[in-house]
């Protein structure tokens, strides 16, 4: 079965397993926690090759202060400011259980958030929002106002989609007993 998907699968896509899941099983409905990576390139030059798979921030990023301006949105919040206006879900309230800032090799910097769901485009926003916080040297406090304010024009900017990857999604362990390889 692998070998058959991956015949039919782009290069830049590769099943490593393939797995029978119950009839109820739902991929989004299902999953009980998402990571997601977000990647800067961390440069005062623009890259010709990375372009398509990163954000690029010319000016020095301090993570100490990163991590301390994204401290406020751990644990269950509101969300609503950093929702895409004009979407409709019955809750905006998720949790979020990490959130982290790293260096990576080659110039790169990482985001990495986990939860229990994110609304449309809730990461980009928060990462939009946090640049331009760290950019004007404002505080964790704001980013808290932000929150609690509970609405998108409250939020600044919006991170482009080049350098959002869904790199994690976990389901409840019960499900492994259901599932079976194929």
């Amino acid at each position: 079965m692998v070998r058959a998907l991956n015949s039919l699968t782009p290069h830049e896509i590769v099943i490593k397993e393939a797995w029978q899941a119950p009839d109820d099983f739902h991929a989004l409905a299902s999953a009980v926690s998402k990571t997601y990576r977000y990647l800067i390139y961390n440069s005062q030059i623009p890259s010709a090759f990375r372009y398509k798979y990163s954000a690029w921030v010319k000016y020095p990023l301090d993570l100490k202060k990163l991590r301390t301006l994204t401290k406020p949105l751990l644990g269950v919040h509101d969300f609503k400011s950093f929702q895409t206006s004009g979407t409709e879900v019955s809750s905006t309230t998720r949790e979020l259980t990490h959130i982290n800032w790293r260096h990576l090799p080659a110039n790169t910097v990482e985001f990495s958030v986990s939860g229990n769901g994110f609304l449309k485009q809730m990461i980009r926003n928060i990462v939009g929002t946090t640049l331009d916080l760290y950019r004007k040297g404002l505080s964790a406090e704001h980013m808290r106002a932000i929150l609690n304010a509970r609405s998108r024009s409250e939020a600044l900017g919006t991170a482009p989609a080049e350098g959002l990857y869904l790199y994690r999604v976990e389901y409840p362990t019960a499900l492994d007993k259901k599932c079976r390889k194929i």
